[in-house]
């Protein structure tokens, strides 16, 4: 059995509640992920929750957003500034939920972790606006969500890989029909020319 054949065998058995269970697990192990990240930086149980639930909510948002309507709408269309657009304002929203999160839980809770507090001056060194631009911040935000880059990536491929596969079927489609005109109008030819 060939790799094409296996990924298919899997793809079309992939819909229903298999898909509904797939996406479960991932987003659990992402959050498993993200909040053993959470708990370097915050010891407070209820605060790493808090902030590992924002995080987990942003990524997945932002996930949906880029990998089943951008993408496919726009960069498999090669709709550049529409897609770039869209990764623009998922960069914004995931700063803003990093910054105004740190922002919140220094603001509403007395945090005594080191680290927390080294992270919170770090994050909020400067306003939002200068914030979006620094590149020390751009840099540790994209490093901090590997999850949400590795998550649109798989779905990249996934989307080329099929998209792909749908230009090679219809090319198929559109020379078996070809050939069949062909094949119907010489039949019609030759009918013309001998009739009996």
């Amino acid at each position: 059995m060939s790799i094409q054949s296996l990924i298919n065998t899997y793809w079309e058995n992939y819909y229903g509640w298999r898909r509904v269970l797939a996406h479960v697990v991932f987003w659990l192990i992402i959050f498993f992920y993200e909040a053993i990240q959470t708990g370097f930086t915050i010891e407070d149980t209820e605060i790493q929750l808090l902030f590992t639930l924002r995080e987990v909510a942003i990524i997945m948002l932002i996930h949906y957003f880029l990998a089943y309507y951008a993408i496919p709408k726009f960069l498999l269309k090669a709709r550049w500034f529409y897609f770039l657009l869209s990764v623009a304002m998922s960069y914004v929203l995931l700063m803003a939920g990093l910054y105004y999160s740190v922002y919140f839980i220094q603001a509403s809770k007395e945090v005594t972790s080191e680290d927390f507090s080294r992270m919170a001056s770090f994050v909020l060194k400067y306003d939002f606006p200068t914030t979006l631009v620094n590149a020390d911040r751009m840099y540790s935000v994209l490093g901090f969500n590997l999850s949400l880059v590795f998550s649109l990536l798989v779905k990249t491929v996934i989307n080329f890989y099929y998209s792909n596969v749908q230009k090679l079927t219809l090319e198929k489609e559109n020379i078996a029909l070809e050939k069949e005109n062909t094949e119907l109008e010489l039949s019609f030819l030759k009918a013309q020319v001998n009739p009996h």
